[in-house]
């Protein structure tokens, strides 16, 4: 959404990125050093996809994965 992390040092180089989205919550972990949790409940959809703003980026071994059965 409009969420934005500032000051993660070497993301000019390659680094793991790990997004998890469960119900309207994303979790978002960059290169296991910061993290950013987010509730997006207006966001609803069937489609993945990756941008990058304002530079160039190469996205490789994209891996989608469900999440485990959960109980409630």
């Amino acid at each position: 959404h409009n969420e934005l992390i500032y000051g993660v040092a070497g993301l000019d180089q390659t680094f793991t990125l790990e997004i998890i989205l469960a119900e309207d919550m994303i979790y978002v972990n960059i290169d296991k050093r910061r993290c950013l949790i987010n509730r997006c409940p207006e966001q609803h959809g069937e489609q993945l996809f990756f941008f990058a703003q304002d530079t160039h980026v190469t996205f490789s071994s994209i891996k989608v994965l469900p999440l485990a059965n959960r109980q409630r």
